[in-house]
């Protein structure tokens, strides 16, 4: 999930309590600087996807009806069909996809692997919002991406993001953090 999802994903879990939303608060919500919050925002505006005020602070929000549509017609569609190949040379990988997904009692786990550009996050993009749609899994659970790459050279830190620290533990373990 791209930074762009991750803000958009953050604005609709905010409006759930308010109408519309200031930009400081959901770069809070994210850990990111307003600067790049607002960047996301405007593009995101620029898509028609979210509306914004005129005002100071600028205020986001999404139109309700907007916001079921597209909800609706999400759900409504397969949404592996987006997927080339998905009913030929992947169709085995897809029903695999979808079996792990509804195993029960909670599903399996998976493991995605494979080479630089093949698609890893775009199909676990996909696994998530089959399992949405089926309702293995609750409307507000997060997509978290974690690239085991970016920590190739640091498995501590690795460990860290993944488990946790407390403070002191390490140079730089300013407060205690609590892994994914």
């Amino acid at each position: 999930m791209d930074v762009k999802d991750k803000v958009y994903i953050s604005l609709q879990e905010c409006l759930n309590e308010s109408e519309k939303i200031p930009t400081s608060q959901i770069a809070d919500n994210l850990h990111l600087s307003r600067q790049i919050v607002t960047h996301y925002l405007n593009q995101l505006f620029d898509e028609g996807k979210v509306k914004k005020t005129d005002t100071r602070p600028t205020y986001w929000y999404i139109e309700k009806e907007e916001q079921n549509a597209s909800v609706e017609e999400e759900l409504d569609s397969e949404v592996f069909d987006s997927m080339i190949g998905a009913t030929g040379s992947h169709k085995k990988i897809v029903e695999m996809c979808k079996a792990s997904v509804s195993y029960p009692p909670n599903g399996l786990p998976i493991l995605i692997i494979g080479e630089s550009g093949v698609g890893k996050s775009y199909i676990a993009k996909l696994i998530y919002k089959h399992a949405l749609q089926t309702g293995s899994i609750d409307k507000k659970a997060p997509f978290v991406v974690l690239n085991c790459a970016d920590y190739a050279n640091n498995p501590e830190l690795l460990s860290a993001t993944l488990l946790g620290y407390k403070k002191g533990s390490f140079t730089g373990a300013d407060s205690d953090k609590t892994g994914l």
